[in-house]
């Protein structure tokens, strides 16, 4: 795929994305920048090691920057630390060269893209139920109070601006992109 095309196709996948499957992004982008530098490390190429650490370190920050305190309470209070957990970590390995501290962070990001993964899938899954169970309503099938609706009521998600994060032609215009 042609990088101009590669490029359309993310800005699109990103600017139609529920929120938990951008949650996902950028978790699998900060793995693939953690991986990276542990590549970079191993053919000592500490310049690009360094710059793959730092987009690992700035997509920690956007998921920070993400969380909603006012809501959630105790739990967003536990995730932020998790997130602050793996930024220090990060830090800690950049500055020791340190790929033990690398691995810690991978198996933490890997948990969390698990159970995002997760809850992608039962969203999708709910979503298709609703979506057959509004064909039916339409197709006159179904039945009782729901089939007098002229159509379903979709759920509505908050809106999200992402321009700032992911907007522009060439898929980056924050200073960091989720594809690498």
């Amino acid at each position: 795929m042609q990088p101009s095309t590669r490029n359309n196709y993310l800005e699109t996948e990103v600017m139609t994305a529920s929120p938990q499957k951008l949650q996902c992004m950028l978790i699998e982008a900060a793995i693939r920048n953690l991986q990276r530098a542990k590549h970079f490390r191993g053919e000592d190429d500490h310049e690009q090691a360094c710059e793959a650490m730092i987009r690992a370190q700035e997509i920690i920050t956007q998921i920070l920057s993400g969380l909603n305190h006012e809501i959630g309470g105790d739990l967003t209070r536990k995730v932020a630390a998790i997130y602050m957990f793996l930024f220090r970590t990060i830090n800690e390995a950049q500055r020791s060269e340190d790929d033990v501290k690398i691995d810690e962070c991978l198996g933490v990001l890997e948990i969390e893209r698990e159970t995002w993964r997760q809850l992608c899938e039962k969203l999708d899954q709910e979503q298709s139920t609703e979506n057959a169970s509004a064909a039916a309503i339409l197709s006159g099938g179904g039945g009782g109070a729901a089939s007098e609706l002229p159509y379903p009521s979709a759920p509505t998600m908050p809106p999200v601006d992402l321009s700032s994060d992911f907007g522009g032609g060439d898929g980056v215009s924050s200073g960091f992109s989720i594809e690498a």
